[in-house]
């Protein structure tokens, strides 16, 4: 579990990949928490995708937040497990 302070931006990380499969993943990465969109980031060439969202998105106390890949034509769809951010007062 990571703390960050109210207000300061936080960066979260994904990686699509795709065991057995000749094809790199496209598309996007959905980061959410519970029924709560985040935010979408599109997935580079080596299955990345980065989002930066200001804390106070989420707001004080302990986060869930999970990182959804849709698939595309080639790759399923699959989930991340869940990170833990708390959010605190500085």
């Amino acid at each position: 579990m990571e703390n960050i302070v109210l207000g300061q931006l936080m960066t979260i990380f994904a990686i699509v990949i795709q065991p057995g499969s000749q094809f790199k993943p496209t598309g996007v990465i959905i980061f959410k928490e519970a029924d709560k969109t985040l935010g979408i980031s599109a997935i580079d060439e080596n299955g990345y995708a980065t989002l930066t969202i200001n804390s106070n998105i989420l707001g004080l106390g302990k986060h869930k937040i999970i990182a959804f890949y849709p698939g595309d034509k080639n790759n399923a769809i699959s989930r991340s497990m869940e990170i833990i951010k708390n959010i605190i007062l500085s």
